[in-house]
């Protein structure tokens, strides 16, 4: 019956991937986000185009403060899909996700988001892939 079949595919599906992504199987510098892609992979998953409509990326594998200064590791180069872009001109105006962010932050960023109202913004259902963008002109360079 349909039930049972679900119910040992979503079993399989997560000892599989589980597998994939143990630490024991991570052991030669593998990354757990690459064998998530390719368990996916495996199960015929295709991977989509979340980006907005201007091409910018919704979902971040670094902190907020690395891909707004463009400060990318050489490898990651060669694993985004879409040609990595420095700075703020490859971030959406509606990102979803950032990774690397520690409690601290993941505060700063829902009061920054939910809370603070600067004059002249407008609140409410905006389109999420009309296109524009926020210029930023000087972004601020660590080094």
């Amino acid at each position: 019956d349909n039930i049972t079949s679900a119910e040992t595919l979503y079993k399989t599906v997560r000892v599989l991937c589980w597998i994939m992504t143990s630490p024991q199987n991570l052991k030669n510098g593998g990354s757990e986000d690459v064998q998530m892609g390719r368990c996916m992979e495996y199960l015929g998953v295709v991977a989509g185009d979340s980006r907005d409509a201007m091409g910018r990326s919704r979902f971040h594998c670094f902190t907020p403060q690395d891909h707004l200064n463009g400060f990318y590791p050489d490898w990651y180069y060669k694993y985004d899909a879409y040609g990595a872009k420095d700075g703020p001109g490859n971030m959406s105006d509606y990102a979803i996700s950032f990774h690397y962010v520690d409690p601290k932050m993941m505060y700063h960023l829902e009061f920054f988001t939910y809370h603070l109202r600067p004059y002249g913004i407008i609140t409410g259902s905006q389109d999420l892939n009309a296109k524009t963008s926020l210029k930023i002109d000087n972004p601020i360079h660590e080094t």
